[in-house]
């Protein structure tokens, strides 16, 4: 007998048996669908309503597909594996919470651009809110964050089948990028199987995305004697656009670049590092405020520059971006250009020598290196803390690799040191939440031929420790858990310290084990506690060899950091 996860071999008879697959013919076509358009990377959560997709999909060695038991997790992976691919992942899980537990991630998903398509399998439809098991109001649950929602059933006609699957196409591969979702309802039986038809899907001729006019910018481009470029979170495709901009720009004196890692763009001509920096500018001094911002990419995770900019009177914001959000952060917003930064640069003739002199950008450039001194001063004689440790860490990453980041303290320690040029940096700034920061790192670790390294908290790493929860073979992933018991950011932010309840609402301290943990998970667990230690595992922990993720534990001293990093701030200032 045929076993479903077997090549078709030939009987006694010289005849193919065939592949069997579930008989549902939404399936089938669901199917062909994901191969025509080279959707292969599925990742599913185990269920019984989704059992015609694992009984079709798994087999079939045309896609690449994992098991992931906690649906939150198995959302974040997903989005890690897309983020890095840049074409959507499939989840699929069966009916009920599983498809809420998703929420997190498509959320994300949505304000990162990152492409999905989330499969949920659901109850026949008349039994929805009459107390039928494992199900729940199903369809359009993601209605905020998807780009689009789409609902079918197993009865539904071929006709009505292919046309959804037309309309997906399109959400999937022409203007901004984002999750979708496909609610599938399943009579029973789930479990029957067919042998696999020829079923095909003929993809769409996707038209090729337009962009904005752009005419009578270069006369404002012209006028302007402060410029600020400001760039923000970007993958792969657009921080490569966002580079060639800047550099091409940047030769004119009245432009100053702005960048955060995230950006993954970066120089010596530009400011790499701006919350250090904006300590060495006069507050409120018209010299160093721009006249027009253009910012690109995403998420900008500096408060120090929303603050600076949105103090700046009659400030005009451009922002270049393909498929690009009408987003006002600095209540400023005059233009969306719906245009790649590169193509902006040469329709727009930006690059037309101007005659006006400007020392706008020398200014910049002067109170950065400034800071870069300060910077270097104060770190000499730094005792252990969490600056301390990301200070050695960053000494000893390697080159060419990916480096994530968790949210919260973590991101933002790594904003005050010089990015490395040749390393990729990647973290859930969509939302900015702490709940899948290991699982989407993971995710881009299952698809990158690269070494990944995490550095995330101790509670976003124990928040996500079921990311751990598989046989997953991820040799190419450290993990290094700054574990200042819980919640410094507290500490960092104005607010929490001023009251009585910092301790005990906001601070709350983290009860669990790291190393229990990455025993419960069959993971490698070392631990530094002190600078010297540090430097003793960093000496091996990178050339370790093991077919899953390491873990790096740093306890840093919870009551003296914040004081360490205020003292890092004041001491930036003189």
């Amino acid at each position: 007998m045929l076993r479903l996860w077997e090549s078709p071999k030939r009987n006694a008879g010289n005849e193919v048996q065939k592949i069997m697959i579930s008989n549902k013919k939404v399936v089938q076509h669901i199917s062909s669908f994901c191969k025509a358009l080279a959707l292969t990377d599925w990742v599913f959560s185990p269920g019984s309503r989704n059992a015609p997709f694992t009984l079709s999909i798994a087999p079939d060695s045309d896609f690449n597909c994992i098991t992931i038991t906690d649906e939150r997790s198995a959302a974040f992976i997903a989005l890690g594996m897309s983020l890095h691919s840049q074409k959507a992942t499939v989840l699929s899980c069966t009916s009920g919470t599983a498809s809420l537990n998703y929420a997190s991630a498509v959320a994300e998903a949505h304000y990162q651009k990152v492409p999905l398509l989330i499969i949920t399998s659901d109850r026949p439809q008349h039994w929805i809110d009459k107390g039928e098991g494992q199900s729940i109001r199903q369809k359009e649950i993601y209605q905020n964050y998807a780009k689009s929602s789409y609902h079918i059933n197993d009865f539904d006609a071929e006709k009505e089948i292919i046309e959804v699957l037309k309309n997906i196409e399109l959400d999937l591969f022409s203007g901004k990028k984002g999750p979708v979702h496909l609610n599938v309802s399943f009579e029973e039986p789930l479990y029957e199987t067919a042998p696999k038809n020829d079923t095909e899907f003929t993809p769409a001729l996707v038209s090729p995305n337009q962009f904005d006019d752009i005419t009578g910018l270069h006369e404002q481009w012209q006028a302007a004697s402060q410029i600020m470029i400001l760039c923000g979170q970007a993958n792969a495709k657009e921080h490569q656009q966002m580079s060639l901009m800047a550099m091409e720009l940047n030769v004119d004196s009245r432009v100053v670049v702005l960048t955060e890692t995230t950006s993954n763009v970066s120089g010596f001509q530009y400011v790499n590092c701006i919350d250090r920096t904006l300590e060495r500018v006069p507050k409120e001094d018209a010299n160093y405020q721009p006249d027009l911002l253009i910012t690109l990419g995403d998420a900008i995770i500096s408060k120090k520059i929303k603050n600076f900019l949105r103090a700046v009177p009659n400030l005009v914001h451009w922002h270049i971006q393909e498929h690009a959000d009408r987003v006002d952060t600095y209540n400023a917003l005059e233009k969306v250009l719906n245009i790649s930064p590169s193509k902006f640069t040469r329709f727009a003739n930006l690059t037309k020598t101007v005659s006006l002199d400007s020392d706008f950008s020398n200014k910049w450039m002067s109170a950065s290196f400034l800071a870069k001194e300060q910077h270097d001063i104060y770190l000499r004689t730094c005792s252990w803390s969490d600056l301390k440790a990301h200070e050695i860490l960053q000494d000893t990453y390697p080159d060419n690799i990916n480096l994530h980041f968790s949210n919260s303290s973590v991101i933002r320690y790594n904003q005050l040191f010089t990015p490395i040029q040749t390393n990729i940096y990647y973290s859930n700034r969509g939302v900015s939440g702490i709940d899948g920061c290991t699982s989407a790192a993971i995710g881009v670790s299952l698809n990158s031929d690269r070494f990944n390294v995490l550095v995330t908290g101790d509670l976003g790493f124990v928040y996500d420790s079921n990311a751990f929860w598989n046989t997953l073979k991820v040799p190419n992933l450290r993990v290094i858990v700054i574990n200042n018991n819980g919640g410094g950011i507290f500490r960092i932010i104005p607010g929490p310290e001023t009251t009585e309840v910092l301790d005990t609402y906001f601070e709350v301290g983290n009860s669990a084990s790291i190393e229990h943990i990455c025993k419960a998970f069959n993971i490698g667990y070392r631990k530094a506690t002190n600078e010297s230690e540090l430097d003793a595992q960093l000496e091996t922990f990178y050339s370790a060899q093991s077919d899953r993720p390491i873990v790096l534990e740093v306890v840093t001293p919870n009551l003296e950091n914040d004081k360490v990093l205020k003292a890092y701030f004041n001491n930036l200032k003189n």
